[in-house]
């Protein structure tokens, strides 16, 4: 994933953002609306979380848990996520923990990728990014996303992957649930933290957490690798699909594309997005099924994006609408302030994009606080961490 867009050079998405860049052009956001589940954040099981699956320090290993919870999926569907507790190793101040929702990025499609049954991709990384925030007094609490580790219990579909807005709702419900657990040691002030596509996550849970679930407090958000305005990119990307030829192996850009087919296939089956694929498209989306992103991107370092598709999925506009769609990340509608950082040196979440999609924010009403690092898609988050530190030391001041 972290090389896609670079790729996707012969797809022209670089001068997409530059006219992005120039344009500006915001777009309207949705309204969001108050949870149609009232068994949203419902847990429904709960059990010790294993260090040999995953272990950060600074947590207090003998207290995380693995939780199964109420969610809402694809399409205002309900179903299940699964997901992570992790408390400091000091005692709870009064009232709780203050808590971080971590999204993360991504993991894969197939159930067993689910952080809490097969760890963090990359491990090092998330671990010592959430390490910092348990050490600093922060409960930290993880969910997997609608479909990873619940896939077919209880009527979950797989994991949507490339919408934008689903992993956003699992976020939110994950603090519920953990609070409804724990509710003597998880309070109700809660942020959303997250990279790459937990970047997009915890920007929409930011749109939707006051009125999607008014009982809690939530104070603002962190979004690091954001990509973004993929929205836009939709018609230029389904229209070339079949015609891109790159003159190098294209690495992990294949295994995204992948999962992306696959996640527009399980929110809309009603497209028959398999007809627009080559018998290898075909094989490939359903090997998504059982292997993770680590796994994916190497066994697809040699394909090229062209040879999964037969024809162009550009031919339907039901499928450049609902791509679309599933990426949006809004721009308008946020009422607590956000976070966001980017590496000027990132290949797959491109500053000018992201600087457009901060600029429509802002000129929306958002209150962001958008900061720049010379590093790549890997560093940000830690490169981020002495601004966005104090950024939520003074948003969880403000909400008492």
């Amino acid at each position: 994933m972290r090389r896609l867009l670079r790729s996707l050079v012969p797809l022209t998405l670089v001068s997409l953002a530059a006219s992005l860049v120039i344009a500006g052009c915001p777009t309207a956001s949705a309204a969001p609306t108050a949870s149609a589940d009232p068994a949203a954040g419902t847990v429904v099981s709960v059990a010790p979380l294993p260090t040999s699956v995953w272990s950060i320090p600074g947590a207090d290993a003998s207290t995380q848990k693995r939780i199964i919870y109420r969610t809402r999926g694809p399409r205002g569907t309900s179903g299940l996520s699964s997901g992570a507790i992790f408390l400091p190793t000091t005692p709870p101040p009064p009232g709780g923990y203050p808590v971080l929702s971590w999204a993360h990025g991504t993991v894969g499609i197939g159930n067993q990728c689910a952080p809490t049954l097969h760890g963090p991709v990359y491990r090092d990384r998330d671990n010592n990014y959430l390490s910092h925030w348990l050490r600093l007094g922060y409960a930290v609490v993880a969910s997997d996303y609608y479909g990873l580790g619940t896939y077919g219990l209880d009527g979950t579909g797989h994991h949507p992957y490339a919408d934008a807005q689903v992993p956003g709702y699992n976020v939110v419900d994950m603090v519920r649930a953990a609070h409804r657990l724990m509710p003597s040691v998880i309070s109700t002030r809660w942020a959303a933290i997250g990279q790459s596509q937990g970047g997009q996550a915890s920007v929409a849970a930011a749109h939707v957490a006051q009125t999607y679930a008014p009982e809690l407090r939530f104070v603002g958000s962190v979004s690091t690798g954001l990509t973004g305005y993929f929205d836009r990119a939709a018609p230029l990307v389904l229209q070339a699909a079949p015609h891109a030829a790159l003159p190098v192996p294209i690495e992990d850009a294949t295994a995204y594309v992948v999962f992306t087919i696959a996640g527009l296939q399980a929110a809309h089956p009603e497209l028959g997005i398999e007809k627009y694929l080559t018998p290898l498209g075909k094989k490939l989306v359903a090997r998504a099924d059982t292997a993770c992103d680590d796994e994916m991107n190497a066994q697809l370092a040699h394909v090229q994006i062209s040879s999964l598709f037969a024809r162009s999925p550009a031919s339907d506009p039901r499928v450049a609408t609902a791509f679309a769609a599933m990426q949006h990340i809004p721009t308008a509608g946020f009422s607590k302030p956000l976070f966001i950082g980017e590496g000027y040196l990132d290949d797959t979440a491109i500053y000018p994009v992201t600087a457009s999609l901060v600029n429509d924010m802002r000129h929306s009403g958002a209150d962001v606080q958008f900061n720049g690092y010379w590093t790549g898609h890997d560093g940000t988050m830690a490169a981020s961490l002495p601004d966005s530190t104090p950024f939520l030391a003074a948003r969880f001041a403000a909400v008492r």
